[in-house]
């Protein structure tokens, strides 16, 4: 574990996140959000997008637009993880516009491509109830799946 700290403290942007990950689920130490956020902060500023995707889930508890921002930044940075959230995140804001569903069936789809099996389900599911209530609606959501990235 020292040499994990000393490598941190010089920069290791590795050994920032490996640290960051451990505080953040208490593995081999106390818990602590904080000084998780700290080395993982360190880490997501050189994007590094593991990092970049756990700070947004530390970041979720407290301020959801933050961990939207943090999860859109890992999904430019290729983290499938992040991808996934964002698209959860944007299914729960649906009711705010209609727009949100579309980035969501995007960003869900796109990790379910990029590896995050479960993803694909969550498009099926969503895509099936919104066909029953306006088939149209569910074609266009379809077609848009594969189109370039919506105005985001």
């Amino acid at each position: 574990m020292w040499k994990l700290r000393v490598n941190a403290t010089f920069g290791s942007t590795d050994a920032q996140y490996r640290l960051g990950i451990l505080y953040f689920y208490g593995f081999d130490v106390a818990q602590s959000n904080s000084t998780a956020k700290k080395y993982l902060e360190a880490a997501a500023a050189k994007n590094y997008g593991p990092a970049v995707t756990t700070l947004g889930s530390l970041e979720a508890a407290d301020d959801m637009t933050k961990a939207m921002r943090l999860w859109k930044r890992g999904a430019h940075l290729n983290q499938p993880w992040s991808e996934y959230l964002l698209g959860a995140a944007y299914l729960e804001k649906q009711d705010e516009g209609e727009e949100n569903l579309g980035k969501a069936i995007y960003w869900l789809n796109k990790a379910w491509r990029d590896g995050i099996g479960s993803a694909k389900e969550v498009v099926q599911k969503n895509l099936e109830m919104i066909a029953e209530i306006d088939p149209a609606k569910a074609i266009e959501l379809m077609k848009g799946m594969e189109a370039p990235e919506p105005n985001l």
